[in-house]
């Protein structure tokens, strides 16, 4: 078929558990007794994959096998299709990236784009970037960004990966965002606003999931059932 322009946006979310479900457990970081299901949306946010967890369940445990799965079925399905993936930070782990890498390797046109968090290493790489908004943030008043990219190789990462620095200051105060990206479109700030930023679009779509489609509805006896 014609080739498509693809997005994934994976994100998870806590459905609480009221009663003795199995494999509910208490999440510390929600404060309650929960799944921690896993979901993927597409850029129309129509739900393209699903995974139930346990409620302690790490951010992102079995996120690379749902990937590849779904790449790989719709690559089979839209063999020209142009795939971009977006997650936040939580999902920024050496196994998911070198499975898309490897994805891109073997059937082309795999991209991601994909939070970090914020470290030491990060800040000093993004220094002058930093320096540029800070300066123009003092002269102006105004909330001020710029936009750079640098190769970086967290100690986990078997090589450099390109990163797109936001660097943003707000009034007085340095308020850097990173993303790690295999996308190669050149300008940084096209990267991190028009690719990245989107897939707060993901946050929406689990609203209404749960609220329009009872998606959250845990009310069976068995995890296979819920």
């Amino acid at each position: 078929g014609d080739t498509h322009e693809i997005v994934l946006d994976l994100d998870s979310t806590e459905d609480p558990t009221h009663g003795q479900q199995p494999l509910s457990f208490f999440n510390a970081h929600y404060d309650s007794y929960m799944y921690f299901p896993l979901l993927v949306f597409d850029g129309e946010c129509r739900l393209a994959g699903f995974r139930l967890r346990p409620g302690n369940a790490g951010n992102n445990r079995y996120a690379t096998p749902l990937m590849v799965r779904l790449v790989r079925k719709l690559k089979a399905r839209f063999p020209n299709a142009r795939i971009l993936i977006r997650a936040d930070a939580g999902f920024c782990v050496p196994r998911l990236l070198d499975a898309l890498e490897r994805l891109d390797r073997e059937l082309t046109h795999v991209r991601y784009v994909i939070g970090v968090q914020q470290n030491s290493r990060l800040v000093g790489l993004a220094h002058a970037p930093m320096q540029d908004a800070a300066r123009e943030a003092h002269a102006t008043g105004q909330t001020t960004r710029r936009f750079d990219t640098f190769p970086y190789a967290s100690r986990s990462w078997t090589h450099e990966r390109c990163i797109v620095v936001k660097a943003e200051h707000l009034g007085d105060k340095a308020n850097p965002r990173f993303v790690v990206t295999t996308v190669d479109e050149r300008d940084p700030r096209i990267v991190y606003e028009k690719l990245y930023c989107p897939r707060g679009q993901a946050e929406n779509a689990i609203k209404d999931f749960k609220r329009a489609l009872a998606g959250d509805r845990l009310s069976c006896t068995t995890y296979v059932a819920n």
